[in-house]
């Protein structure tokens, strides 16, 4: 049986020909008005602080863009894993989180173009002897940005909104306290069309949050130093992990000892021994 097509009337087909012209047009056009915020102190806050302490300081928001911007400020907890999940959670969910102790001075701004505006903050820490290591949560600075097409279309329209998201972490070490630990799993070699790579897991099983610099010293299988190979500084806190790959390009076929180092300062070394063979 033939489907047919529903008849539309005269009027609704028009309006959804005008509102298809205008995506395609706001699509074709350099112009379309997304935000333009940018956080121009710094993505991480970091703070080193005690028990029952109070500190301050500030998210600084630049508008790059042509117009005026509304912008929220909200908290959100977040963690992260080696298997690319990324989870926002909501604030104070999880046992390291600070998002309780943090109040902002605004939850909204208005920044005129070209301007810069600041949003304060300020930390209770609670008192007690019992808070050891990193918490940490999120400030979302989110732009709010009217539909491009029109602020009070119906139910049977069609909007479209633009807007851009930022995540400043706070984050709060308690004095020098907290273990440090990282762990080592999930292993492997994938094979490429022209080389392979050594992925691995990387875990921070501590109560601190470490700033490690991965990288690989290759040996032979006779014992001859076969080079480093390094990647870029990451920061793990606890609880979350990262996944670090190593292209083993250069390599000949043959069986070699890999030793993973995750260099974190001072004597926070971490690292493991792997046998691996390239085929």
């Amino acid at each position: 049986m033939k489907r047919s097509t529903p008849i539309l009337p005269e009027e609704k087909r028009q309006r959804l020909r005008r509102l298809a012209a205008v995506a395609v047009l706001l699509l074709l056009s350099p112009a379309v008005a997304l935000a333009q915020i940018s956080i121009s102190n710094g993505l991480a806050h970091t703070k080193e602080t005690g028990s029952g302490e109070s500190y301050g300081g500030v998210i600084r928001i630049k508008n790059q863009g042509i117009e005026n911007e509304r912008v929220k400020l909200y908290l959100s907890d977040y963690l992260y894993y080696a298997d690319g999940r990324n989870e926002y959670r909501e604030a104070g969910s999880h046992d390291r989180s600070n998002a309780p102790w943090i109040r902002l001075g605004k939850e909204e701004v208005s920044i005129a173009p070209g301007k810069e505006q600041e949003v304060a903050y300020t930390v209770h820490v609670p008192p007690g002897g019992d808070l050891t290591g990193s918490f940490w949560s999120l400030v979302m600075v989110q732009s709010i940005t009217q539909s491009i097409l029109n602020p009070d279309l119906d139910e049977d329209s069609v909007g479209v909104n633009a807007g851009v998201r930022f995540g400043v972490q706070i984050i709060t070490n308690i004095g020098q306290s907290g273990t440090r630990s990282l762990d080592f799993t999930n292993t492997a070699i994938h094979k490429g069309e022209e080389y392979s790579t050594l992925s691995v897991y990387i875990a921070n099983t501590g109560e601190r949050k470490l700033s490690a610099f991965p990288y690989i010293d290759v040996y032979h299988s006779t014992g001859n130093y076969a080079g480093r190979l390094e990647s870029r500084r990451r920061g793990i806190f606890p609880g979350t992990s990262i996944r670090v790959r190593f292209p083993l390009e250069g390599l000949e076929t043959g069986s070699y000892k890999a030793q993973v180092v995750a260099d974190c300062g001072g004597n926070d070394l971490f690292g493991a021994v792997y046998s691996i063979k390239i085929k």
